[in-house]
């Protein structure tokens, strides 16, 4: 309900004397931040679930001499370099496209 917010906002333009029109706009200034800085951490987060986990599976698999689990795994990395190596290309655009790492 509008009502709610507003209530919330005057209580918050009386508290520390910034209009509500202010305190709105610096929220989205600051999601807008919170968003673009974030690609440092969508890398991070991509190379662990697509590199290290997989990479101690593929050991295990190799460890315990599972046929099955290393044909799964190897076909995983098929998979992997074959979008790893248009991503690489698509990286050097990344500037160019705003939030590209976020949807990658």
């Amino acid at each position: 309900d509008k009502a709610v917010y507003y209530k919330y906002l005057q209580q918050l333009e009386d508290k520390t004397k910034v209009p509500k029109t202010k305190l709105v706009l610096g929220l989205i200034a600051v999601t807008v931040l919170l968003v673009l800085s974030s690609a440092s951490f969508c890398n991070f987060a991509s190379l662990l679930l697509g590199g290290v986990f997989p990479a101690y599976q593929s050991v295990l698999a190799l460890q315990t001499n599972n046929a099955e689990g290393q044909k799964r795994w190897l076909t995983y990395w098929v998979v992997f370099a074959v979008f790893l190596i248009p991503d690489f290309f698509f990286d050097m655009v990344s500037g160019i496209v705003s939030l590209y790492p976020q949807f990658k």
